[in-house]
């Protein structure tokens, strides 16, 4: 069993380890705009995952998330849509991604499901900078 951090944007519910969160910031009633934010003397790269998407995020709730449990250094700011809490999800849940959701697996690494009655559970790919494109993000070719 491993606890995530369930989150939404757009009509997609994600679920991120846990461990890789290092701070949920306040959903912001001003759009957060710009490639870096200042967090703790630190200025993060900002991604927002809607424009990755290409969707449209109705609020900004950003997440201060390291790129890997092993170099917490590489830190970026993830803004979402809304974060729902804490979820604990067991590997028999696990399963690689279906052929409905192909548009999105450069994003997308496995999905969870964990009851029949409610909706898949995507799993963010890590590191980032397998799929993250400034200026949005582009399906394979």
């Amino acid at each position: 069993m491993k606890s995530a951090v369930r989150f939404s944007v757009g009509g997609y519910q994600f679920v991120i380890d846990v461990a890789l969160v290092q701070e949920v910031l306040p959903a912001s009633d001003s759009n957060l705009s710009g490639g870096y934010y200042s967090w703790r003397d630190s200025n993060l790269p900002v991604i927002y995952l809607a424009a990755q998407l290409g969707c449209q995020a109705a609020e900004q709730q950003p997440m201060v998330i390291s790129n890997s449990q092993q170099d917490s250094d590489t830190m970026f700011l993830l803004v979402v849509e809304q974060v729902h809490g804490l979820v604990d999800l067991h590997t028999d849940q696990q399963s690689s991604l279906p052929t409905t959701l192909e548009s999105i697996q450069n994003i997308v690494e496995s999905v969870w499901q964990i009851s029949a009655a409610e909706s898949l559970l995507l799993s963010l790919r890590f590191p980032v900078t397998s799929w993250y494109r400034p200026d949005g993000f582009r399906e394979q070719s």
